[in-house]
């Protein structure tokens, strides 16, 4: 039981990170003070379909 409630625990906040993520792709890398274009949205894409696997393993 605890191992789920970790889980979950776990996996809200890396969904919510995908959201971010695929809302604003440009969002995170410009709080670090780098400046992307939307041709660079590559990597941010990248990063939240990974974001979205581990939360979905996590539930």
């Amino acid at each position: 039981m605890a191992i789920k409630k970790l889980l979950l625990f776990q996996a809200v906040p890396t969904f919510a990170t995908f959201i971010v993520i695929i809302a604003a792709p440009a969002l995170i890398p410009q709080s670090l003070g780098i400046a992307i274009t939307p041709q660079q949205y590559l990597l941010p894409r990248l990063i939240a379909a990974n974001k979205l696997a581990i939360a979905f393993m996590s539930f």
